[in-house]
């Protein structure tokens, strides 16, 4: 004999993952938004890189 349902419908199921999601992320905002803003910089920054790049008439040519 098995354990007993914890959700019986999909309808719970979601809502308690959509809870659980909820309170991770009021748990771990500030740690969860410093890696997205560590990720932007660094993207911002090789963009920048990139361009100044491309207007100095410096390309990356990949040669095969």
């Amino acid at each position: 004999m098995g354990r007993e349902r914890k959700y019986h419908t999909e309808e719970e199921k979601k809502e308690a993952q959509r809870k659980w999601a909820r309170e991770y992320y009021a748990r771990n905002k500030e740690s969860i938004n410093k890696k997205a803003m560590e990720k932007y910089y660094e993207l911002q920054k090789n963009l920048r890189r990139n361009n100044s790049e491309s207007e100095n008439g410096e390309s990356k040519e990949i040669e095969a």
